[in-house]
């Protein structure tokens, strides 16, 4: 903290012109940043803020990005209405809750400060934020070399199990007016960005007794930003999901992980089985088999990955079951009604093996979404569920195609246990119902 304070007198030249905060004058307007354009998180969750066991305290707690961060009673804590740049390594980054304002002032003994001449004042504020953009990611725990960024206070520290950079940083454009305190940690994909920001008057523009008593004034209320910000936990990381028998298989380059028999193998393979999505372009093909019958690997699931740039992947028609048809699906993103879309580019007959019949060439319907993994992830493809194939969007952009021979194995409980190692594709359910999912497709595929 000495350090810190240290760092405030330093700077007295850097801040004065912009400070405006000499004796007898009055501060000048404080410059405010350019705003970037960032895209929000899609669907932010809403916080649910409760009062903890221990006195004087309450909770907010973020379901969409699982965490939690307490703070004392009479501050508030709300979601932004707006998004701006507010960090120094992050520069793409949506606000999700900030938290105070820490208020504290004192008389002066010397004429100069506030509107009545005699009070120099401070405030604080904790802001979380989160950044999924790719140099974010990249160079979320690396603290940038330059000259606003103080070299001597980076360092690494543990919060409640968690590792985070950490360093403090002087606002460019306020010339170290505005001290900042960041702590960074990249977790399931995500650059977490917690900053404590503190604004107050430069103690060396005081005489000595008030410059005492300024200093004393930041510290108190660093100390307090910084318990708020070190009770940071994150929620996803305190039940274990294990069932015995079974085994989680995890593709991080893809981004998602899936549960299977112990006995079972998964190995990469060329190409899948069935005739190749179109739309989107086959990026890994996954083969997860075990004995059927005597039969080594007499059965076979498949997990195909697809990226489509252009947000759309089309499946082939199947024959399925004998003499109904399934008939080619176009499944997509549409941004404007947000939600997801089928799209039948050879019509529809009444004998087919999906919900809607007699539908004309290219028509389209909405998706149904009322089927999900346990990890949030839609279940899509209406005839695909009832044949080869079933759809599962990662994004709008990366999808996930489970595949199977139909009369040998039924791929749904396998694919019931995909998630997304980025949480933000969907909300898992509870721990508790991930084990009930994992024990479920444990016991459909005993004795197979």
């Amino acid at each position: 903290m000495s350090a810190l304070i240290g760092q405030i007198v330093a700077f007295i030249v850097a801040g004065l012109a912009i400070l405006g905060l000499v004796p007898h004058q009055q501060p000048q307007p404080i410059p405010q940043l350019p705003q970037q354009v960032i895209q929000q998180p899609t669907n932010p969750a809403a916080p649910n803020i409760s009062q903890p066991s221990s006195k004087g305290t309450q909770t907010y707690t973020n379901t969409q990005y699982r965490f939690s961060i307490q703070y004392p009673e009479g501050l508030q804590a709300h979601v932004p209405g707006s998004t701006d740049q507010y960090g120094i390594t992050i520069n793409r980054a949506a606000w999700l809750v900030e938290i105070g304002q820490i208020k504290k002032q004192f008389t002066t003994s010397e004429y100069g400060w506030g509107n009545d001449g005699y009070t120099a004042a401070a405030q604080g504020k904790v802001i979380v934020g989160v950044s999924m953009d790719s140099n974010d990611v990249a160079n979320c725990m690396s603290a940038p070399d330059i000259g606003n960024v103080m070299q001597s206070s980076i360092t690494h520290k543990t919060i409640n199990g968690t590792h985070f950079l950490s360093y403090e940083a002087g606002d460019p454009a306020l010339g170290l007016y505005r001290l900042t305190q960041i702590y960074q940690t990249l977790h399931n994909g995500i650059c977490f960005s917690i900053l404590e920001q503190i604004d107050g008057g430069e103690s060396s523009h005081m005489n000595k007794t008030d410059a005492v008593a300024n200093d004393k004034m930041l510290s108190d209320i660093l100390a307090q930003l910084d318990a708020i910000a070190t009770s940071f936990k994150f929620t996803d990381t305190l039940a274990v999901v294990s069932v015995p028998g079974m085994s989680k298989y995890t593709d991080a380059d893809f981004g998602f992980s899936f549960w299977y028999p112990n006995e079972w193998k998964v190995i990469q393979v060329p190409q899948p089985i069935l005739v190749p999505m179109k739309d989107a372009m086959l990026q890994k093909v996954l083969k997860i088999s075990g004995d059927y019958g005597g039969v080594p690997d007499g059965y076979v699931i498949e997990i195909s990955e697809y990226y489509s740039p252009g947000r759309r992947i089309t499946s082939a028609g199947y024959e399925c079951p004998a003499g109904s048809g399934c008939p080619a699906q176009s499944i997509y993103f549409d941004k404007t009604g947000h939600k997801w879309m089928i799209q039948y580019p050879n019509g529809n007959n009444p004998n087919s093996a999906v919900y809607e019949s007699n539908l004309p060439p290219g028509a389209i319907v909405s998706a149904d979404v009322s089927h999900n993994t346990m990890g949030g992830l839609h279940l899509l493809g209406r005839a695909l569920d009832r044949g080869f194939s079933t759809i599962i969007p990662l994004s709008a952009q990366n999808f996930l195609v489970v595949s199977d021979l139909g009369a040998q194995i039924d791929r749904t409980g396998l694919a019931n246990t995909i998630v997304a190692t980025d949480q933000s594709a969907g909300t898992p359910v509870s721990a508790d119902e991930q084990i009930k999912t994992i024990q479920a497709e444990k016991d459909a595929y005993a004795g197979q």
